[in-house]
């Protein structure tokens, strides 16, 4: 339980400054772009493990689904990987368009 609460305190926390007006656009673009790759990245070696990582875990011998704890572990990292990656690339590419929205007129009248 306190792990899924910290879990969701820090995600709170993440996006708060990602979407805050004084967290420089830029700034959070190159955070969200960074945390994509991280997290897709983790969730690849997820995807394509062929056993369990979390050995605790594997032993209860829990079957979501009929899942195998290696085959859950590799849908969990299937899910972090491309919906995950999206939400985070997705925001990113948001953030920049505002910034070179922003950017154009300001380029317009330098010239």
């Amino acid at each position: 339980m306190a792990q899924h609460l910290s879990f969701l305190v820090t995600a709170l926390l993440f996006w708060t400054a990602m979407l805050h007006r004084r967290t420089p656009g830029g700034m959070a673009a190159l955070c969200l772009v960074v945390t994509a790759i991280v997290s897709g990245a983790l969730g690849a070696l997820m995807a394509y493990a062929t056993t369990p990582w979390y050995v605790g875990y594997a032993s209860l011998g829990m079957a979501p689904f009929g899942l195998t704890p290696a085959e859950d572990q590799q849908l969990a990292g299937l899910l972090m990987w491309v919906p995950g990656g999206l939400v985070h690339a997705g925001a990113a590419l948001v953030l920049m368009r505002r910034l070179l929205t922003d950017a154009a007129p300001k380029a317009r009248h330098a010239g």
